[in-house]
């Protein structure tokens, strides 16, 4: 039997605000697609949630990109050391870098990464792969099935079965894998399969154009400041994007700046989001416009 050296890191992020911001760079390239591996990978994902009487998650576009974005990073730049583990992006690129520690400090940065790369309304979770020889897809599929906290994630068991997965991305390196997993669905609807002439179609939510269209009707905002004057709420919006608050945004009422933090589609994930956010943020109210 072949051996190689395997080392698997498991992201566990707990919180479920979303914190992003959509600006014209969070394009995917029309020539992205997906490996016949990759597609291998996550058809095993799907055959294997299935045997545990669990839902198919839909393959999402933008987080196969964020997927393919971080093995290609890990690839080029990453280095084994006690401090930075494989849930950490460099510097190397457009993204915010993040050191992701053992003791989650890094944790926003890292499941932004989905908003700040792409267009997908929700927080990633990640769970990675990393062989020193070659292996093949199945080798990674059974390592994670093998080990239980990259298990639980993919089953929905433990501290995930309350997560409902509605996307996932995929991606292979030569030396990693990983997958991103999502709670909110993915707007994109097309994926290519690289070498071929096939797509991978989301179909399987049929309200995929309210998705689209609650991007663009009224917003529910978690509010933290009220100025009156606009330079002294930009100064704040900096300090908190800085903070990891990618998504916040300044809105103005009549006389009114507003600093919002964050926005959702619906009253019920805005209250959930301010909860998790803890004592902190106590003071927090929420808008809808």
């Amino acid at each position: 039997m072949k051996s190689f050296k395997v080392i698997l890191f498991l992201f566990i992020g707990l919180l479920l605000a979303n914190f992003e911001t959509v600006t014209a760079s969070n394009k995917i390239p029309k020539n992205f697609c997906i490996s016949k591996s990759e597609l291998k990978l996550y058809n095993l994902i799907n055959k294997y949630r299935k045997e545990h009487n669990l839902n198919e998650i839909p393959l999402s576009k933008s987080l196969c990109y964020v997927s393919k974005m971080h093995v290609n990073d890990l690839q080029s730049n990453f280095v084994f050391s006690d401090n930075c583990n494989m849930h950490s992006w460099s510097d190397s690129d457009k993204w915010t870098p993040c050191c992701y520690t053992n003791d989650m400090k890094s944790q926003l940065c890292m499941m932004n990464k989905p908003a700040e790369l792409t267009n997908y309304d929700g927080f990633g979770f990640e769970i990675t792969f990393y062989s020193s020889a070659e292996f093949q897809y199945k080798d990674v599929f059974n390592t994670w099935i093998s080990t239980q906290a990259s298990n639980s994630v993919i089953i929905n068991s433990g501290k995930w079965v309350d997560k409902d997965w509605k996307a996932v991305g995929v991606a292979i390196s030569q030396n990693y894998a990983v997958v991103w997993f999502g709670e909110e669905i993915d707007v994109e609807k097309k994926l290519k399969v690289c070498n071929s002439d096939n797509f991978i179609v989301n179909s399987k939510y049929k309200d995929r154009k309210e998705a689209l269209k609650s991007k663009i009707s009224k917003r529910y905002y978690l509010i933290f400041g009220s100025y009156t004057n606009l330079k002294d709420s930009q100064r704040d919006l900096k300090k908190y994007k800085a903070r990891g608050f990618h998504k916040a945004k300044i809105i103005q009422q009549k006389n009114r700046y507003r600093l919002s933090l964050s926005d959702f589609p619906s009253l019920s994930k805005s209250k959930k989001a301010k909860q998790k956010l803890g004592p902190k943020y106590k003071d927090i109210w929420i808008l809808a416009k």
